[in-house]
């Protein structure tokens, strides 16, 4: 099912941000949410209509990718590729949205959970643990348990970001939203729409209450 058979206003256009004209679309209605393409993704590649029907969904064309022309003489790096969205989210007028990035577009969007929410400008070289644990922000890790990133590697990510939880899909690989797409959408669905934070029934945070319920 393609997004376009889904009946909600979409728009697109080009917007000048920093030196580019980024091609961007924008479909659905409600809370913003922008998506970020892996590398080699562009608008249209992907279409996420369960996510369309409940947001308004922001997908980009990131420098060098899609209809956004490459600028030459400037390096492709995650650091400028968030500099670029954040401009977008500011030409559109947003002042907050969530990110939904994959693959590098996940490492964009953690770069500005980073810098736009509480550090300056740092040189990107991966992330410290203390750059990762200055993000407030809610926060999933999807990854698939045949993936090249390493589940110990995600879980060890987790702990240190305050607000962070994994996800796990099975028999899947780093590309499971190519490939898969109905089983990874449903859960970023739930992390969007869900409650800001529901204590789970007896842990070591609520204790155990014979008989309790939430």
């Amino acid at each position: 099912m393609n997004s376009r058979n889904v009946k909600t206003t979409a728009t697109q256009g080009y917007a000048p941000v920093n030196g580019l004209k980024m091609y961007y679309e924008v479909e659905g209605t409600g809370d913003p949410l922008v998506c970020i393409p892996p590398a080699f993704g562009y608008v249209g590649l992907k279409s996420f209509p369960a996510l369309v029907q409940s947001h308004k969904v922001i997908t980009v064309d990131l420098q060098g990718h899609g209809r956004t022309a490459d600028i030459p003489e400037r390096p492709l790096s995650i650091e400028q590729y968030a500099k670029d969205v954040v401009g977008l989210l500011k030409y559109l007028a947003m002042a907050k949205a969530d990110l939904f990035g994959e693959s590098y577009g996940g490492n964009t969007a953690a770069t500005i959970a980073m810098r736009y929410d509480k550090l300056g400008s740092i040189q990107w070289q991966g992330f410290s643990k203390d750059e990762l644990a200055s993000i407030k922000a809610p926060f999933l890790i999807v990854l698939g348990d045949c993936d090249f990133v390493r589940l110990e590697h995600a879980v060890e990510t987790v702990k240190l970001i305050p607000n962070a939880e994994p996800a796990v899909i099975p028999s899947a690989s780093h590309f499971a939203l190519f490939s898969e797409q109905e089983r990874v959408i449903p859960i970023v669905k739930h992390f969007l729409e869900k409650p800001e934070k529901v204590i789970p029934l007896a842990t070591a945070e609520t204790g155990y209450h014979p008989g309790a319920t939430r």
